[in-house]
Order: structure tokens, then C-alpha cells, then sequence
């Protein structure tokens, strides 16, 4: 008999019990001495199990009355007649619950204890009832992960998302382009530093432009704060005033583009729309001109009147005096001032001095012609006139330097007369004999009633 032990029985009754309460005894009494004595279990059959189990053996038979064998694997134990799960598994294994069932560990622990050990007491990783994963001790939690980086922390018992980066990270959506967002608006916790959302950045932000505007332009849809359109010419027309864009007071905005650069803000709070813009610069001296294509451009203002002879720079301008006007002919030239004189009413039945006009200060005069237009009939009759600018002492020989005394007789209305001049050319005269006054002088008067409309024609240079 195997299992053999000896046993000291000196001074001591021995007796021998049978434990367990099973259907047969294995102790069977006492032999000669001090021997005891057991019987002995055997299995007969291929289908006849025997396991002892504590204080108990079984033996059972499987397979039934036709003799089938069942073995149990794959993390399936078999004890007695009861197959329960624990065990290594054999194969690649998978426990699905359908569409309708899961599989839910109640007020326990799942232990995984391939780390570092096989014990449920040294176990690495374990799923704690709550449902979260836990390492180091069962039961204990914490001091399990450590050494968490590039954006990551931990606890000892979670990782969590959180912390410094330690290098160029990329976030990649895969090929379903996923996205990082967020479950809900935390927007009341925000600081300079934080991370916005778009909701959040359109709703308090606004702002974007929105594009051209123009007179019949619809108000676009949709509208944030601080978005801004600019508007356009409408067709050729740079000034109007828009259809449906209306300032605080409901009131259309107009614009003048050729005038000022402009902007239209919307302002969602009272939405109405408020014009930003400044007029575009314009030197001095200078206005605006649109060319062949609607582009203004700068040009400089030319006056057509000047002050003084100085001024005349351009084409067309003009210098006036009392009773002539001088202008520029040409760029770069010299300076005329064609004149027409026309002096009325000057009395020819009264000997004395009429002032044609004056020679301005520095200048030249050439008379070209004196004609006299009469205004009545003097037949018979006769009188004598002479022009210029000289004055003497007799004043008979006064005012003839450049028309001497000319001696007209027998007039009728609407004749013309011309006064020969004292060269054969036209006379020119600078005002330096006496005056820069010009007179026509009646030297012998008419003896009857008689007056005359003089026109003088000339140059001052």
C-alpha cells in the first residue's frame, strides 16, 4: 500500500474515524500492533473519475450510458460534475452579448494578474467594481502609472489629457476627418488663455467681411456683429444713397465714392448698419477729374483771374485793369494785353481835357487807331482834336504827342472819323513824357452842340 506514515503510538489509544459522511468507509480498523488499516479506492472503466477533493473523495462516471467523453478548456474548469470559467486560455477568444446583453462585474474586482505576479494580491492592472481601471494592490488603487509626458499626467491610478508637450505633436482626424470638440459650452470659464470655440468666437467676435455693396444691393442674411461690407459703384454712379442699409435712426446711408473710401459695420445689437469712412486726401491747389474708365485723378486747379502780371502761367488766364484785360497767349511767350477802348458821350463843343485810360505802371502803350463816332449833325461846324499823354505849360500844345490836332468840319450823325496818329505807324507812347494818363483833347470847340463816342484800339506790353 502506497502512502505509508508511521505513526508513535505509545502510551496513547489509537483509534481510527472515517470523516466526510460519504457512502463507503475508507478506514477499515486496526491490524495486528500498531498498524491501521484503509481501503483502497480504484476506478474501473475509462469512464470512471476519481478526485479527492479536502476531506472527500469523489468518483463519478461521464458520458453516461453511452460511454461519452466531455473535456473542458479554454479557460473552462471542470470540478466534480460542476464546469466552471477559470483556467488558461488555448485560442484567441471572444465573449459577445449580441445587441441586447453586456457582461457586468457586480460589487467585485476584475484582477490581471499576468503583472508581476499571478496573485490576485500582486496584481498589476485591475478593473475596479466602479467600473475604472486600477493598478498596483487590488483593492488599494494608486501607485501603478507613472511617467506620463508630452501633454499627459497621471495620478498613479488615471492618465489624463493635461500637461507639457516634449515635442511637435499632430492630432489627425483619419480618413473619416474626425475632430476634437467640445461636449457642451464652457464658456463662462474662459481666460485670456483659453482655447475658444467657434460658436463662441462668431457670437462675441463677429466681424468678417461680407464683400461689394452697392445702391440695390439686398442686406445679406445671417448677419454677426461687426461684419462690414464695402460698397461699390452702382453701374456709373459713385454717389446714392442705398436701398436696405439704414443707420440707428432707420435712415438709408448715403456715400459719395468719389469723395471718401466707406465702409458699412453691422451691429447686431439694435441691428442697423453705421458708416465708417474718411474723405481721400487732395492737395492743395488741386481737384478731382474722373478719366475714360471712372478712375479719379488729381489736377491742379488754374485760375482764370490773377492779381498781378506775375501769375500768368497758363494758357487763357487773364490780368484785368480798370478799363483793359491782359492774358497769357502762350506758355513761355511774352505778355499782350489787346484792348478796345470805348470812351461815350466825350463833348466836342467844349475845348478841354478827357481821360481815355491809363498806362499801367511799367508798361508799354501802342494805339493802333482813334476814331471818333458822332452823335449828331455839326454842318456848317468844325472842331479840333489831338491824344497823348503829355502836358505843357501852353496847354495848347498839350496831350498831342501821340494824335496831334486833328481839324474835323461838317459832321453828320453815325459818321465815323479816324485820327491820323504822328508817324506813319502806329504811335507808341511808355507814360514817361509826363503821366501814365492818356487824354483826348478838344483844342478848338465846336460852335454848335455836338458830342461823339471814342473807340481806341491798342496794346499794352
Amino acid at each position: 500500500m502506497g502512502n505509508r506514515s508511521n505513526i508513535n503510538l505509545v502510551g496513547n489509544t489509537t483509534q481510527g474515524q472515517n470523516v466526510g459522511g460519504g457512502d463507503a468507509c475508507l478506514f477499515k480498523g486496526k491490524g495486528a500492533g500498531n498498524i491501521l488499516q484503509f481501503r483502497t479506492i480504484s476506478a474501473t472503466g475509462t469512464s470512471t473519475q476519481i478526485q479527492q477533493i479536502g476531506d472527500v473523495i469523489y468518483i463519478w462516471s461521464e458520458g453516461g450510458s453511452s460511454g461519452t467523453t466531455y473535456s473542458f478548456e479554454n479557460g473552462l474548469t471542470k470540478t466534480v460534475t460542476t464546469v466552471r470559467l477559470g483556467g488558461d486560455l488555448t485560442q484567441n477568444t471572444q465573449i459577445s452579448g449580441g445587441t441586447a446583453y453586456s457582461m457586468t462585474f457586480d460589487t467585485c474586482s476584475m484582477y490581471m494578474c499576468g503583472l508581476p505576479s499571478k496573485t490576485s494580491e500582486t496584481c498589476a492592472l485591475y478593473i475596479n467594481s466602479d467600473g475604472k481601471i486600477s493598478t498596483g494592490l487590488a483593492g488599494e488603487g494608486g501607485g501603478g502609472i507613472t511617467g506620463s509626458t508630452n501633454g499627459l499626467t497621471d495620478d498613479g491610478e488615471r492618465v489624463c489629457l493635461g500637461g507639457t508637450f516634449t515635442q511637435n505633436t499632430i492630432f489627425t482626424g483619419g480618413a473619416s476627418n474626425y475632430h476634437l470638440r467640445y461636449a457642451a459650452d464652457y464658456s463662462a470659464g474662459y481666460n485670456i488663455r483659453s482655447i475658444p470655440d467657434i460658436n463662441w468666437i462668431t457670437g462675441n467676435t463677429g466681424g468678417g467681411f461680407l464683400g461689394t455693396v452697392c445702391k440695390v444691393s439686398s442686406e445679406p442674411s445671417n448677419l454677426k456683429n461687426n461684419q462690414w461690407v464695402k460698397p461699390a459703384a452702382s453701374g456709373t454712379c459713385f454717389n446714392y444713397t442705398f436701398d436696405n442699409f439704414c443707420d440707428i435712426s432707420a435712415t438709408p446711408i448715403s456715400v459719395n465714392l468719389s469723395l471718401e473710401d466707406a465702409y458699412l459695420r453691422y451691429h447686431q445689437s439694435g441691428d442697423y448698419w453705421s458708416k465708417e469712412s474718411y474723405y481721400r486726401p487732395l492737395s492743395s491747389g488741386h481737384t478731382w477729374i474722373g478719366d475714360y474708365t471712372n478712375k479719379v485723378c488729381e489736377i491742379k486747379v488754374i485760375d482764370e483771374w490773377v492779381s498781378t502780371i506775375g501769375e500768368l502761367s497758363y494758357p487763357g488766364q487773364k490780368f484785368a485793369y480798370p478799363t483793359q484785360t491782359i492774358f497769357q497767349t502762350d506758355i513761355g511767350c511774352c505778355v499782350t494785353i489787346p484792348n478796345k477802348i470805348f470812351v461815350q458821350n466825350v463833348q466836342l463843343c467844349t475845348v478841354g481835357n478827357n481821360c481815355l485810360f491809363t498806362i499801367p505802371a511799367g508798361k508799354n502803350v501802342l494805339i493802333n487807331s482813334a476814331k471818333l463816332i458822332m452823335l449828331n449833325n455839326a454842318t456848317p461846324g468844325s472842331f479840333t482834336v489831338s491824344i497823348g499823354n503829355n502836358s505843357c505849360t501852353n496847354a495848347s500844345l498839350s496831350y498831342n504827342n501821340i494824335f496831334a490836332n486833328c481839324t474835323i468840319d461838317d459832321v453828320l450823325l453815325r459818321e465815323v472819323y479816324e485820327i491820323a496818329p504822328v508817324k506813319s505807324n502806329a504811335v507808341c507812347c511808355d507814360g514817361s513824357c509826363c503821366g501814365n494818363a492818356v487824354y483826348l483833347r478838344v483844342q478848338t470847340a465846336a460852335s454848335v452842340a455836338l458830342c461823339a463816342n471814342v473807340l481806341i484800339e491798342g496794346f499794352v506790353y
